[in-house]
């Protein structure tokens, strides 16, 4: 590290030690050396534990924790996936970002990512919570829901892969989607075209003032298909704008909100029987976040709100033998977070937070559900030179009683290249509405459902050094009161609930990463997953027994000139069976997708053309949807600065 890069360094630390979140308003940024903005790779990076900095690619810049809001919990460990938002990697969407980290399962049921379920570690979507910059904006209703954040990878700086959340939801962990600008003041368009009337437009941009306590962050996109077979076409809309200001006596302000509109053709989605499925969602979001200290003592508070109106027709515009579901659920929050520095005691974190989730259907229950959620927590945490501990107890209040959930890790850092960690928490969550009280067509729900819970233990090694980095992992969730749906021998699916389920796994990945030369990246990582299926199997199970088994994932990226090529390719062997349109019950068989982007850039102009699926590959996220063959786009990128 050069004298000018230490003193950035130590000036920034002094800084963000006065005001915490003074970082993530854009007070310290520098460039690190290895870490060049023309890298075109989506890394895997875990950092060291909570209260450690993150490192973003893509500015380059350091920024403080607070930059996703006051942490629900100090032991709360990332695996980061730093997204390259120059789009030189065949990466279209944030859901094609998470198919490369091991530890995520992407389940998509038709193509570019127009439904998406996100599970993490063997468990499924349901089991995972979605935040956007640090808020959870997951959906009461439906975990197939949860992922309509209206954001594009443009805007997108980082996606974090968070374990140890001991909030209800989280009960296999959670995924943070985190907004960046890439430059303090810029506009960027981007258009792409391509197969199948595949058609892509998105405008983003920010301005920031110019002494950093004031910035702005926008952006609006259109994407659409004619779909690639019978009714698979699409169009999505999103909006999005952050609003952060930093004023030295008021304190920190984060707003943001966005806008999603969506539908599409859902040919057998939800069901074989019925190709002509529909859906079309409307979902709005808003939070804000105030930050302030007074000496030692740091207090934030939080408040969100979302709604997603969705409305599903079995037949596509045919209501008189099925009628239309209309749905729609809401979730307020709101949360008092607190932080006093005891210095060489350590940091005490405490907090309180109200959740209610509402929602009225044609379809569940008596057409008006809702429930409220509360839960208080107390924690610390201890840094030496080298080690660190940290626990967290929280109380839960839900209509199903009072429960208690916990988190624990201690860390050690053996020296500049190599860290330790060790980890156990205690997860929950509770049935979704869906779970409970959805009873359509060939759907029968169970409202006596009882939450979840689980046990998480998980040791970690990383090792950086230069260009060079590597992560491996292990973990044990012991799992009490799965729920699941089953189906039975007449076709239909049953909501239920399993006595417990043992789920290991491993976690290992590779990368290396520099400016020089024809290569310029290589990632590998490799994730296994077994679950205990002696807990039941006389029937077929829709998503507890049906998990990633083996993940691989590769990418490689050379350069010459102002051209680069990258290739990223991934192998998927999944466990679980299906009934099969034919009535037939089969196995799904493993595959390997690889998808490449040749891309010209120069200044402020880029070129590109993708491939997904270049070797026609026929394979299924969920059995008897086909997922798309090879499917070709070109796009131009302007930036004006």
């Amino acid at each position: 590290m050069n004298k000018h890069l230490k003193r950035e360094a130590l000036w920034c630390f002094k800084r963000w030690t006065r005001k915490p979140w003074a970082a993530f308003a854009g007070m310290c940024r520098f460039k690190i050396g290895v870490l060049a903005v023309t890298m075109s790779i989506i890394l895997l990076a875990t950092n060291f534990s909570a209260g450690a900095q993150d490192v973003y690619l893509d500015t380059v810049r350091v920024v403080g924790r607070a930059s996703s809001g006051p942490p629900t919990t100090p032991v709360q460990s990332q695996t980061h996936l730093l997204v390259d938002r120059k789009a030189t990697t065949p990466l279209g969407n944030p859901e094609q970002v998470l198919r490369l980290a091991p530890a995520v399962d992407i389940r998509e049921r038709a193509g570019k990512s127009i439904q998406t379920d996100i599970a993490i570690r063997g468990g499924s979507f349901d089991q995972t919570m979605v935040m956007l910059n640090g808020i959870d904006f997951s959906d009461p209703r439906t975990g197939h829901q949860s992922h309509s954040l209206p954001v594009d990878l443009d805007i997108l700086g980082d996606i974090a892969v968070v374990d140890y959340v001991t909030q209800p939801g989280a009960l296999s962990g959670a995924v943070d989607f985190r907004t960046a600008a890439m430059w303090p003041r810029y506009i960027r368009a981007r258009l792409e075209g391509g197969e199948w009337g595949y058609g892509y437009g998105n405008v983003s941009g920010a301005w920031n003032s110019g002494d950093n306590r004031l910035s702005v962050l926008g952006a609006g996109s259109y994407r659409r298909s004619d779909g690639y077979r019978h009714n698979t076409d699409f169009w999505n809309v999103n909006a999005y704008t952050r609003v952060v200001w930093d004023s030295p006596r008021a304190g920190y302000f984060d707003v943001q909100g966005g806008f999603q509109r969506r539908e599409w053709g859902s040919n057998g989605f939800y069901s074989l029987r019925y190709p002509d499925q529909f859906e079309s969602t409307l979902t709005g979001l808003a939070s804000v976040r105030w930050l302030r200290s007074w000496g030692r003592l740091r207090l934030g508070v939080v408040g969100s709100f979302r709604q997603n109106d969705d409305n599903f027709q079995m037949q596509r515009g045919n209501p008189t033998t099925i009628p239309f579901n209309e749905h729609t659920s809401y979730s307020l929050h709101g949360s008092l977070v607190g932080h006093y520095d005891w210095k060489r005691a350590g940091v005490t974190s405490f907090g309180a937070a109200l959740t209610y989730h509402q929602m009225f259907s044609t379809a569940m229950g008596d057409g008006n559900e809702s429930r409220r959620l509360g839960s208080v927590w107390l924690g610390h945490r201890k840094s030496w030179k080298r080690l660190w501990v940290s626990g967290l107890a929280t109380l839960v209040m839900t209509p199903y009683g009072t429960d208690g959930t916990f988190g624990a890790e201690a860390g050690w850092r053996a020296g500049r290249v190599v860290s330790l960690k060790a980890g156990a928490t205690r997860s929950m969550r509770l049935p979704t509405f869906t779970e409970l009280f959805y009873n359509v067509a060939t759907y029968h729900p169970n409202p006596n459902l009882k939450p979840e819970a689980a046990m998480i233990y998980r040791l970690q090694a990383d090792a950086v050094k230069d260009v060079w980095g590597a992560t491996a992992a292990v973990y044990y969730r012991d799992t009490k009161r799965v729920i699941d749906w089953e189906q039975h021998p007449d076709g239909d699916w049953y909501s239920t609930q399993l006595n417990r389920l043992g789920t290991v796994g491993a976690e290992l990945s590779g990368r290396y990463l520099t400016k020089e030369g024809v290569l310029r990246m290589a990632v590998l990582s490799y994730g296994f997953t077994h679950s205990d299926k002696n807990v039941k199997t006389g029937y077929i199970s829709k998503y507890a027994l049906d998990y990633m088994h083996h993940k691989v994932a590769a990418v490689v990226g050379v350069g010459a000139g102002d051209f680069t090529l990258a290739l990223t390719g991934s192998y998927y062997d999944r466990v679980g069976s299906y009934i099969a349109a034919d009535g037939e019950q089969k196995g799904y068989e493993p595959y390997f997708l690889l998808d490449g982007r040749l891309a010209w850039e120069r200044r402020e102009v880029q070129v590109y053309v993708d491939a997904t699926n270049l070797l026609g590959t026929r394979y299924y996220d969920f059995g008897g949807l086909p997922m798309p063959g090879t499917w070709v786009s070109a796009g131009i990128v302007l930036t004006i600065k």
